[in-house]
Protein backbone atom coordinates (compact mmCIF):
# COMPACT_ATOMS: atom_id res chain seq x y z
CA UNK A 1 0.00 0.00 0.00
CA UNK A 2 1.32 3.43 -0.90
CA UNK A 3 0.34 6.79 0.06
CA UNK A 4 1.52 9.57 -1.73
CA UNK A 5 1.35 12.61 0.30
CA UNK A 6 1.67 16.05 -1.33
CA UNK A 7 3.09 17.92 2.08
CA UNK A 8 3.34 21.25 0.27
CA UNK A 9 2.85 22.60 -3.35
CA UNK A 10 5.71 25.16 -2.48
CA UNK A 11 8.06 24.17 -5.80
CA UNK A 12 10.85 26.20 -7.41
CA UNK A 13 11.16 24.74 -10.12
CA UNK A 14 8.64 25.54 -13.74
CA UNK A 15 8.57 21.77 -14.96
CA UNK A 16 6.16 21.59 -18.46
CA UNK A 17 5.07 18.65 -17.77
CA UNK A 18 3.89 18.91 -14.18
CA UNK A 19 0.28 18.31 -13.22
CA UNK A 20 0.75 19.49 -9.02
CA UNK A 21 -0.73 23.12 -8.36
CA UNK A 22 1.77 25.21 -7.45
CA UNK A 23 1.21 27.53 -4.40
CA UNK A 24 2.36 28.06 -0.93
CA UNK A 25 -0.18 25.50 0.87
CA UNK A 26 1.52 23.09 4.10
CA UNK A 27 -0.20 19.91 4.98
CA UNK A 28 -0.87 20.06 8.43
CA UNK A 29 1.27 17.61 10.80
CA UNK A 30 -1.77 17.22 12.29
CA UNK A 31 -3.73 16.13 9.58
CA UNK A 32 -0.91 14.17 8.00
CA UNK A 33 -1.29 12.02 11.13
CA UNK A 34 -4.39 11.53 10.42
CA UNK A 35 -4.34 10.30 7.57
CA UNK A 36 -2.01 7.29 8.06
CA UNK A 37 -3.24 6.39 10.93
CA UNK A 38 -6.69 5.57 9.22
CA UNK A 39 -5.36 3.48 6.64
CA UNK A 40 -3.79 1.60 9.08
CA UNK A 41 -7.11 0.86 11.69
CA UNK A 42 -8.96 0.15 7.99
CA UNK A 43 -8.44 -3.52 7.42
CA UNK A 44 -7.66 -3.29 3.52
CA UNK A 45 -4.73 -6.20 3.52
CA UNK A 46 -2.87 -6.88 6.47
CA UNK A 47 -0.22 -8.39 4.80
CA UNK A 48 0.45 -5.08 2.50
CA UNK A 49 3.70 -3.17 3.72
CA UNK A 50 2.98 0.18 4.56
CA UNK A 51 4.36 2.89 2.53
CA UNK A 52 4.24 6.52 2.92
CA UNK A 53 5.85 8.84 -0.32
CA UNK A 54 6.35 12.66 0.83
CA UNK A 55 6.49 14.24 -2.55
CA UNK A 56 4.83 17.86 -3.70
CA UNK A 57 5.76 20.37 -4.65
CA UNK A 58 8.97 20.17 -3.19
CA UNK A 59 9.22 18.41 -0.01
CA UNK A 60 12.84 19.85 0.73
CA UNK A 61 11.41 23.51 0.49
CA UNK A 62 10.29 22.18 4.62
CA UNK A 63 12.73 22.22 6.68
CA UNK A 64 11.11 20.28 9.02
CA UNK A 65 10.56 17.69 6.36
CA UNK A 66 12.09 14.91 8.90
CA UNK A 67 8.55 15.45 11.64
CA UNK A 68 6.80 14.10 8.60
CA UNK A 69 9.29 11.51 8.54
CA UNK A 70 9.27 10.65 12.22
CA UNK A 71 5.79 11.08 12.50
CA UNK A 72 5.17 8.29 9.50
CA UNK A 73 8.30 5.88 11.53
CA UNK A 74 6.86 5.90 14.51
CA UNK A 75 3.33 4.08 12.68
CA UNK A 76 5.24 1.23 11.16
CA UNK A 77 5.67 2.73 7.80
CA UNK A 78 8.57 3.10 5.17
CA UNK A 79 9.36 6.15 4.26
CA UNK A 80 10.27 7.81 0.54
CA UNK A 81 11.42 11.10 -0.19
CA UNK A 82 10.78 11.98 -3.35
CA UNK A 83 12.79 15.44 -4.27
CA UNK A 84 14.39 17.61 -6.67
CA UNK A 85 17.28 17.83 -5.16
CA UNK A 86 16.79 21.54 -4.35
CA UNK A 87 17.58 21.17 -0.57
CA UNK A 88 19.25 17.91 -0.69
CA UNK A 89 20.53 18.37 2.88
CA UNK A 90 17.50 18.35 3.89
CA UNK A 91 16.67 15.37 1.90
CA UNK A 92 19.54 13.58 3.51
CA UNK A 93 18.54 14.37 6.86
CA UNK A 94 15.12 13.66 6.79
CA UNK A 95 16.17 10.23 7.99
CA UNK A 96 14.07 8.67 5.07
CA UNK A 97 14.46 4.95 4.72
CA UNK A 98 14.97 6.05 1.07
CA UNK A 99 15.27 9.33 -1.56
CA UNK A 100 14.32 8.95 -5.24
CA UNK A 101 15.61 12.32 -7.02
CA UNK A 102 13.85 13.53 -9.94
CA UNK A 103 15.77 13.99 -12.86
CA UNK A 104 15.04 13.78 -16.68
CA UNK A 105 17.64 15.45 -18.73
CA UNK A 106 21.41 15.52 -18.32
CA UNK A 107 22.91 18.63 -17.30
CA UNK A 108 21.85 22.11 -18.33
CA UNK A 109 19.05 20.93 -20.33
CA UNK A 110 17.78 19.30 -17.29
CA UNK A 111 17.99 23.08 -15.14
CA UNK A 112 16.49 24.68 -18.43
CA UNK A 113 13.25 21.89 -18.41
CA UNK A 114 13.07 22.19 -14.71
CA UNK A 115 14.15 26.30 -14.73
CA UNK A 116 16.20 26.54 -11.88
CA UNK A 117 19.70 27.35 -12.49
CA UNK A 118 22.18 25.25 -10.15
CA UNK A 119 20.12 22.18 -10.01
CA UNK A 120 21.99 20.09 -11.81
CA UNK A 121 25.15 20.69 -9.30
CA UNK A 122 22.71 20.05 -6.15
CA UNK A 123 21.27 17.01 -7.71
CA UNK A 124 24.73 15.44 -8.24
CA UNK A 125 26.23 16.41 -4.66
CA UNK A 126 22.85 14.03 -3.51
CA UNK A 127 23.38 11.44 -5.81
CA UNK A 128 27.07 11.06 -4.54
CA UNK A 129 26.46 11.87 -1.08
CA UNK A 130 23.05 10.30 -0.36
CA UNK A 131 23.13 6.75 0.77
CA UNK A 132 20.26 5.44 0.06
CA UNK A 133 19.09 7.14 -3.50
CA UNK A 134 17.43 6.04 -6.51
CA UNK A 135 17.07 8.26 -9.77
CA UNK A 136 13.22 8.58 -10.79
CA UNK A 137 12.69 9.38 -14.35
CA UNK A 138 9.88 10.42 -16.70
CA UNK A 139 10.45 8.99 -20.04
CA UNK A 140 9.12 12.05 -22.42
CA UNK A 141 9.30 12.02 -26.20
CA UNK A 142 12.72 13.75 -26.24
CA UNK A 143 14.93 12.71 -23.21
CA UNK A 144 16.04 9.09 -24.22
CA UNK A 145 19.58 9.89 -24.37
CA UNK A 146 19.37 12.15 -21.72
CA UNK A 147 18.29 9.17 -19.52
CA UNK A 148 20.93 6.76 -21.11
CA UNK A 149 23.39 9.29 -20.30
CA UNK A 150 22.22 9.11 -16.71
CA UNK A 151 22.77 5.62 -16.50
CA UNK A 152 26.04 5.43 -17.78
CA UNK A 153 27.02 8.26 -15.34
CA UNK A 154 25.52 6.41 -12.30
CA UNK A 155 25.19 2.81 -13.12
CA UNK A 156 25.40 1.53 -9.62
CA UNK A 157 22.43 3.64 -8.49
CA UNK A 158 19.00 1.77 -9.41
CA UNK A 159 16.81 4.34 -11.64
CA UNK A 160 12.90 3.30 -12.18
CA UNK A 161 11.46 5.15 -15.17
CA UNK A 162 7.72 5.98 -15.31
CA UNK A 163 5.15 6.19 -16.90
CA UNK A 164 5.13 3.72 -19.33
CA UNK A 165 1.51 4.11 -20.74
CA UNK A 166 -0.58 7.39 -21.57
CA UNK A 167 -0.23 10.51 -19.84
CA UNK A 168 0.74 13.63 -22.16
CA UNK A 169 3.64 12.85 -23.44
CA UNK A 170 3.73 8.90 -24.85
CA UNK A 171 6.96 6.92 -25.05
CA UNK A 172 8.34 5.85 -27.97
CA UNK A 173 8.09 1.47 -27.72
CA UNK A 174 11.76 1.04 -28.83
CA UNK A 175 12.78 3.33 -25.93
CA UNK A 176 10.87 1.46 -23.26
CA UNK A 177 12.33 -1.89 -24.55
CA UNK A 178 15.60 -0.83 -24.83
CA UNK A 179 15.74 0.88 -21.20
CA UNK A 180 13.84 -2.52 -20.33
CA UNK A 181 17.35 -4.43 -20.76
CA UNK A 182 19.39 -2.37 -18.95
CA UNK A 183 21.04 -3.71 -15.46
CA UNK A 184 20.19 -1.38 -12.91
CA UNK A 185 16.99 0.18 -14.64
CA UNK A 186 13.59 -0.85 -13.88
CA UNK A 187 10.43 0.16 -16.17
CA UNK A 188 7.22 0.84 -14.44
CA UNK A 189 4.34 -1.61 -16.02
CA UNK A 190 1.56 -2.05 -13.75
CA UNK A 191 -0.99 0.53 -12.77
CA UNK A 192 -2.03 0.68 -9.05
CA UNK A 193 -3.53 3.76 -9.00
CA UNK A 194 -6.76 3.80 -6.47
CA UNK A 195 -6.14 0.42 -5.93
CA UNK A 196 -3.03 0.49 -3.75
CA UNK A 197 -1.65 3.00 -4.32
CA UNK A 198 -3.38 6.34 -3.34
CA UNK A 199 -2.40 10.19 -3.64
CA UNK A 200 -3.36 12.52 -0.43
CA UNK A 201 -3.25 16.04 -1.20
CA UNK A 202 -4.09 19.53 0.38
CA UNK A 203 -8.30 19.94 0.31
CA UNK A 204 -9.99 22.93 -0.19
CA UNK A 205 -9.92 24.04 3.20
CA UNK A 206 -6.18 22.90 3.40
CA UNK A 207 -6.25 22.99 7.31
CA UNK A 208 -9.12 20.97 7.65
CA UNK A 209 -9.39 18.83 5.15
CA UNK A 210 -7.70 16.25 2.76
CA UNK A 211 -8.37 15.32 -1.10
CA UNK A 212 -7.99 11.86 -2.24
CA UNK A 213 -6.88 11.22 -5.70
CA UNK A 214 -6.32 8.10 -7.97
CA UNK A 215 -3.10 8.79 -9.16
CA UNK A 216 -0.42 11.71 -9.14
CA UNK A 217 -0.51 12.04 -13.46
CA UNK A 218 -4.73 10.98 -13.55
CA UNK A 219 -5.62 13.50 -10.31
CA UNK A 220 -9.34 12.00 -10.65
CA UNK A 221 -10.63 12.91 -7.34
CA UNK A 222 -12.15 9.99 -5.37
CA UNK A 223 -12.94 11.79 -2.08
CA UNK A 224 -12.51 14.08 0.77
CA UNK A 225 -10.74 13.09 4.64
CA UNK A 226 -12.92 15.84 6.64
CA UNK A 227 -14.07 13.22 9.74
CA UNK A 228 -11.24 10.89 9.36
CA UNK A 229 -13.45 8.19 9.48
CA UNK A 230 -13.64 4.59 8.15
CA UNK A 231 -16.59 5.17 6.76
CA UNK A 232 -14.86 7.77 4.75
CA UNK A 233 -12.36 6.10 4.00
CA UNK A 234 -14.83 3.20 2.31
CA UNK A 235 -16.18 5.28 -0.30
CA UNK A 236 -12.96 6.27 -1.29
CA UNK A 237 -11.72 2.83 -1.94
CA UNK A 238 -14.94 1.92 -3.70
CA UNK A 239 -14.69 4.58 -6.40
CA UNK A 240 -10.79 3.74 -6.78
CA UNK A 241 -12.12 -0.03 -7.47
CA UNK A 242 -14.17 1.36 -10.39
CA UNK A 243 -11.39 3.16 -12.39
CA UNK A 244 -9.90 1.10 -15.28
CA UNK A 245 -6.68 0.01 -15.29
CA UNK A 246 -3.93 2.62 -17.36
CA UNK A 247 -6.62 5.21 -16.95
CA UNK A 248 -4.15 7.98 -18.84
CA UNK A 249 -5.25 5.95 -22.25
CA UNK A 250 -8.56 6.09 -22.30
CA UNK A 251 -10.17 8.66 -24.58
Amino acid sequence: MQLIFEITWKCPARCKFCTVPKGDVVMPLELYEKALTLFIDTDIDPELDLNAVLSGGEPTMLPFLYKYVRIAHSLGYNVTVVTNGFFPDTAINSGADLIEVSVDYWGERHEKNRGVKGLWRKITYLLENAENVVIRATLLNDNFEDIIKIHEAYPDIPLFVMPVRGYIYNARKEDLEKLSTLENVYVADNCPAGISSFVIAPGLDPEKELDVLACIYYRKLLGRLREFTKDELDKILEEGRKIPRFPCEQK
